[in-house]
């Protein structure tokens, strides 16, 4: 009798043990919709997030704002988005979608040209390509950089005069790669997207006067099951360490309560 207790009680802290060590080494996946924009830093902060948490793993889909906030109004299960427009932020905020927010960082809207398009500014292109090169841009209604070029264009009086001109992309990678490959001769992107960006040259900074701020907001939205990772993801991104990886991607780092 005494030998077939000694194995049961064996038997339970066996058990016990196991179940401890499966709980330990359970996985959580964050599933995160963020602005093609950030791609580039935000890849970075999963590489080094994922080795500091081996028990998180974050799940990426990089895309316009303007798309991706759709999507989570249709109900797509997504866990962390980051937006590049605070418009589209506050519309998931006032659907009641977020749980917790906050401003980011933020950008510059800038317009590039290919390499060999001879023009030293957006006025002495206009001047010279006589209506015949290309623009491309976002689409104002779902990519926020192409909004904000609109209104940039808008304060110029520039809007309706270069409708031919404009190719409309579906994000700021796009407008990167129709002007690198001569598909257009200049584009509006964001600072941040030129950054180790080959064949393409700064042509003009746009003063941000004409336009609305741009700033970036991440929001923790309403899947409270995973409180602890998301909890986790937010204070490193909004940590030192997070917001320099940002900041050597060519954003701008706004003044944080953090």
């Amino acid at each position: 009798m005494k030998r077939f207790i000694f194995f049961l009680l064996s038997f339970v802290v066996l058990t016990a043990g196991c179940q401890e060590t499966a709980e330990q080494t359970e996985t959580t996946k964050l599933t995160i919709s963020a602005a093609a924009s950030l791609t580039d830093s935000l890849l970075e902060i999963k590489e080094q997030f994922e080795q500091d948490n081996p028990n998180v793993e974050l799940a990426i889909n990089f895309g316009s704002t303007g798309s991706l906030r759709r999507q989570v109004e249709q109900g797509a299960p997504i866990d962390v988005f980051f937006s590049a427009s605070e418009a589209d932020y506050q519309k998931l905020v006032d659907g009641g979608f977020v749980a917790k927010g906050n401003i980011l960082v933020t950008n510059q809207l800038v317009i590039i040209k290919g390499v060999g398009v001879q023009a030293n500014s957006f006025e002495q292109w206009i001047a010279d390509n006589n209506g015949n090169a290309k623009v491309a841009m976002g689409t104002p209604d779902v990519v926020p950089a192409g909004t904000y070029a609109k209104e940039a264009l808008e304060s110029l009086n520039k809007w309706e005069s270069l409708s031919n001109q404009f190719v409309f992309a579906k994000d700021v990678r796009h407008v990167l790669t129709l002007v690198s490959q001569g598909a257009t001769e200049i584009g509006f992107v964001y600072k941040s997207d030129m950054i180790n960006e080959k064949n393409i040259e700064l042509l003009e900074k746009i003063n941000p006067n004409r336009h609305e701020p741009i700033n970036y907001y991440v929001a923790v939205l309403n899947t409270k099951i995973k409180k602890e990772a998301t909890t986790l993801l937010i204070d490193y991104v909004m940590s030192d360490a997070g917001l320099s990886i940002f900041e050597s991607n060519g954003f701008e780092i706004e003044v944080n309560d953090r």
